[in-house]
């Protein structure tokens, strides 16, 4: 566990279309939101092992502009987040993650070819690791990341909401 003293994360609930999630903030940016399928124990659990209890306080206004693009990003009305992001995680995951953000709207890529981005092409199985760490599902599209053979394999959130997620973007699959 890394506490940063003195920063504050302040989390909101709010409503998609595959129902309740949960944002947490920090001054400086997204740091977790969660979808539906990951459970509320899920996302505090993620909150009190990056933050400690006093730190942690529920307050809907840090996570307004965040609310609002994912709302216009559910109604097919953005593409594109722009979204401050305050990303935890290693050297490793952040790159993997930040590789992940560029990875354009309605398009997917592998594991193999992701690898091979962050400078580690036999490391899809360490790249498939640090997707599943990712704290900032949607936001940061490890759902346009598909097995070798296109296959709809490992997202947190499982299988249903990842092919939703490339059904909604039109995604064009492997």
């Amino acid at each position: 566990m890394t506490f940063m003293m003195g920063d504050m994360v302040y989390w909101t609930p709010f409503a998609t279309p595959l129902g309740t999630a949960y944002a947490a903030s920090t001054s400086k940016g997204l740091c977790r939101l969660s979808v539906p399928e990951d459970s509320r124990e899920h996302f505090f659990f993620w909150l009190q092992r990056h933050f400690s209890q006093e730190q942690i306080k529920p307050h809907p206004e840090p996570n307004i502009e965040i609310i609002r693009q994912i709302d216009a990003y559910w109604r097919g009305e953005r593409t594109r987040f722009e979204i401050r992001l305050d990303l935890r995680g290693t050297e490793f995951q952040v790159a993997v993650w930040e590789s992940i953000l560029r990875i354009p709207y309605g398009h997917t890529t592998t594991y193999r070819e992701l690898a091979e981005t962050v400078g580690l092409p036999k490391g899809y199985q360490a790249v498939g690791a640090a997707i599943g760490q990712n704290p900032t599902l949607v936001v940061v599209p490890c759902h346009r990341v598909l097995g070798s053979d296109g296959a709809l394999t490992g997202y947190a959130a499982g299988g249903d909401t990842k092919q939703w997620l490339l059904q909604h973007e039109g995604a064009m699959l492997l």
